[in-house]
């Protein structure tokens, strides 16, 4: 069993320690008070191909509320589609897949992508964005009531906030729709996770329609990395370590 990610300083927590900083230096001189500028409103990013994805705004930052489904990489690059599996389960370089019968569907439809494409340093999401990490991903359980104690079990945590059910989209809400009975599901702040499954080492696309699953950016052995996961049958969201980065998942991205 492995150990959990290593807890990580918040960038909401770095930037507010910095604003508390200039105030207090500023204290007793006489200047104008610093301002409280909020940032401008965000409501959606477009990638290298065009595609438009709207944006949610959880906590202290801004998610896309759909699975990434660029061919390209930030500059152009052509992201290699794979369509065989044994080819796909040798490959120790980026690509992608799509499922055979879901590419198309009225939503869009994500994409399946290795790590390796998540960690090319040419860029996998938008300008000014990018791949969350797991520490980015627990600050988005926080925002949604995870227990500070719960973040690094790898398992199923959240239940009784209904973390996961809170991300999953209705049966209501568009294809594919979740395996009844989809617990806990309500949407409520339109992150849209829907049910793509994911693609195992072997190349066969598995779970549609009764898992959710999505890359971190971060690492934990030369040849897996953290991810996320929701199930049908769960108000929880999975903590997981044990996906090999051949493996393909959808991807979700952050504004920077």
């Amino acid at each position: 069993m492995h150990a959990g990610p290593r807890p990580c300083r918040s960038p909401f927590l770095i930037r507010a320690s910095s604003l508390a900083l200039i105030l207090f230096c500023s204290c007793g001189q006489d200047e104008e008070p610093v301002p409280n500028v909020q940032p401008p409103p965000v409501t959606s990013v477009t990638d290298v191909d065009g595609n438009s994805y709207g944006v949610v705004l959880i906590g202290q930052t801004y998610w896309m509320n759909d699975d990434l489904r660029t061919l390209h990489f930030r500059d152009g690059s052509e992201l290699p589609y794979v369509s065989d599996d044994a080819a796909w389960a040798g490959l120790d370089s980026a690509a992608y897949g799509i499922h055979p019968t879901f590419f198309g569907v009225a939503d869009g439809g994500g994409l399946w992508y290795n790590w390796f494409a998540v960690n090319d340093t040419r860029g996998l999401c938008p300008a000014g964005w990018h791949v969350p990490s797991t520490g980015e991903w627990a600050e988005l359980e926080l925002a949604l009531g995870m227990p500070a104690d719960e973040l690094l079990v790898t398992d199923f945590r959240g239940y009784a906030q209904n973390v996961g059910g809170k991300l999953k989209t209705t049966n209501l809400d568009g294809g594919p729709i979740w395996t009844q009975p989809n617990t806990g599901a309500t949407n409520e702040i339109g992150f849209n996770a829907r049910p793509r499954g994911y693609r195992e080492l072997g190349g066969a696309f598995v779970a549609f329609r009764v898992y959710g699953s999505w890359w971190t950016s971060s690492p934990i052995e030369p040849n897996k990395a953290w991810s996320r996961s929701l199930y049908y049958q769960s108000a929880g969201i999975l903590l997981s370590g044990n996906l090999q980065q051949r493996s393909g998942l959808c991807v979700r991205c952050v504004m920077d």
